[in-house]
């Protein structure tokens, strides 16, 4: 696909693939650094998965060989980051109790995804001759995937770690005031009428 896209032989195609691993590694440490000083998972991999959504279509369109390289790039360094911070939400949106089963369904849909994908992707390489129509129906999966980190955001009962550290610095207005030491027990009485007061 990288090959046909931007006319490169299989060495260079091999060194840009690699350079992409080498990208998407620091594309994880700076988006996990971003995340742990947000303290906010979704925003982070809301926008490494709407990335390579715009790479695909980049890719598919093909403009220019360096559109295409700049592309993959961005992909790889995104891509990998975004299962990532995926993996880390399970916890934010999933009970403790949960979380075991929770992380095996989940994994079971994306392992099933892993074996039907590439056989969608071949036929549609033999009805269409390219990898185009390929390339124009994943952005849609990763705007789907968008949607539901939304819906995931907006219904999740955890607040963020940062929220959570504002409560517990914020005074409790429901706990009981400290007594006045101004009240009936410290307060003067009047003074008798005729008395010495």
């Amino acid at each position: 696909m990288l090959a046909a896209a931007t006319g490169f032989d299989a060495r260079s195609v091999g060194y840009l693939v690699s350079a992409g691993g080498v990208v998407g590694a620091l594309g994880m440490l700076a988006a996990g650094r971003w995340s742990d000083r947000r303290g906010d998972r979704f925003v982070p991999a809301l926008v490494c998965t709407l990335i390579p959504a715009g790479a695909f279509v980049v890719i598919g369109l093909a403009p220019s060989p360096a559109a295409v390289v700049t592309a993959y790039m961005a992909f790889a360094a995104a891509c990998f980051t975004m299962l990532m911070l995926d993996v880390t939400i399970w916890t934010d949106v999933l009970h403790v109790r949960l979380l075991a089963v929770g992380s095996a369904a989940i994994n079971t849909m994306s392992q099933v995804g892993a074996f039907i994908a590439p056989y969608l992707w071949g036929a549609a390489k033999d009805a269409t001759g390219s990898y185009r129509l390929g390339l124009m129906v994943l952005p849609a999966v990763y705007v789907a995937t968008a949607a539901l980190l939304l819906i995931l955001r907006a219904g999740s009962g955890r607040a963020s770690p940062e929220r959570r550290n504002r409560a517990r610095r914020a005074p409790d207005a429901s706990a009981d005031p400290a007594p006045d030491q101004t009240g009936d027990q410290g307060r003067q009485q009047p003074p008798r009428p005729g008395g010495r007061g």
